[in-house]
C-alpha cells in the first residue's frame, strides 16, 4: 500500500474515535509524568559542579536504578500503545485499560529492545545509515509480540528483519510523511500530539498488517 492509501485509511479508521484516542494518550503521559517524577525523587542522580571555558556548570548524571524503571514504564506504555492502535486498525473498540494489557509481555520486549538497541548501535558507529537501515527492519518487534506473544527474544529480531525485507523504505517514507505536522506541534503548545500520534500509530498498524499478509 502507497501511504496516502495508509493514511487515509487511518483517518477513516478513527473517525468517531479521536476523542478516546486522544484521552488515552493524555493518561499515557500523565502516568509517565508521575512515575519519572517520582522515581529521580525518590532515586535521584549524582550532581556535580564542571568548568568549561570559565563557566561552570551543573552537571546531573541519572541514577541507573531510576533509568531502569522509566524504561520499563515506558516500554510498558509503549506495548500497550501498539495494543490499543492495533484495535483500531482492525475495527474493533479499544477499551482504556488496553494500555495496560501487555505487563506479561515486558521482560521478553525489554531484552529483545536491548538487542535491538545494540545492534542498531553497532551499525551506526560503522556508519550512519547501516543504523538506521538496522533501525528500520526491526521495527516491528512490539507489533509482533502482540500477536505472538510466543515467539522467542531473538527469535522476533529475525521475524520483524524478514517481514521487513523489501519494505523498508516504504515504512521510511510512510514515517517521513508526518514530518510537517510534527514541525507544526510547536505552534499548537503539543496539543497537536493527541490527534497525530493516533493518526502514526494507526497508519503504522495498517502498514504493519499488509506487509505482515504479505509475507
Amino acid at each position: 500500500m502507497k501511504s496516502s492509501e495508509i493514511k487515509l485509511k487511518a483517518q477513516e479508521l478513527l473517525n468517531g474515535k479521536k476523542m478516546k484516542a486522544a484521552l488515552m494518550l493524555l493518561v499515557v503521559f500523565a502516568i509517565s509524568a508521575v512515575v519519572n517524577s517520582l522515581v529521580n525523587k525518590v532515586l535521584p542522580g549524582e550532581s556535580k559542579t564542571v568548568e568549561y571555558f570559565g563557566t561552570k556548570f551543573t552537571q546531573t548524571t541519572a541514577n541507573p536504578v531510576a533509568s531502569l524503571i522509566t524504561t520499563f514504564v515506558s516500554l510498558f506504555l509503549s506495548l500497550g500503545m501498539a495494543s490499543y492502535f492495533m484495535k483500531i486498525a482492525r475495527g474493533e473498540e479499544p477499551e482504556l485499560t488496553e494500555i495496560f494489557s501487555k505487563g506479561n509481555l515486558i521482560l521478553k520486549v525489554f531484552v529483545s529492545a536491548l538487542l535491538a538497541g545494540i545492534l542498531i548501535c553497532l551499525g551506526t558507529i560503522a556508519f550512519v545509515i547501516p543504523g538506521i537501515i538496522i533501525s528500520l527492519g526491526l521495527s516491528m518487534i512490539n507489533y509482533i509480540y502482540i500477536d505472538n506473544p510466543e515467539v522467542g527474544m531473538t527469535e522476533v529480531l529475525k521475524q520483524s528483519w524478514n517481514m521487513m525485507k523489501g519494505h523498508k523504505w516504504a515504512y521510511f517514507c510512510l514515517g517521513l510523511s508526518f514530518i510537517g505536522w510534527f514541525l507544526l506541534t510547536p505552534f499548537t503548545i503539543g496539543f497537536l500530539l493527541f490527534w497525530l500520534v493516533p493518526y502514526m500509530g494507526v497508519s503504522t498498524v495498517i502498514f504493519y498488517d499488509s506487509i505482515k499478509d504479505a509475507a
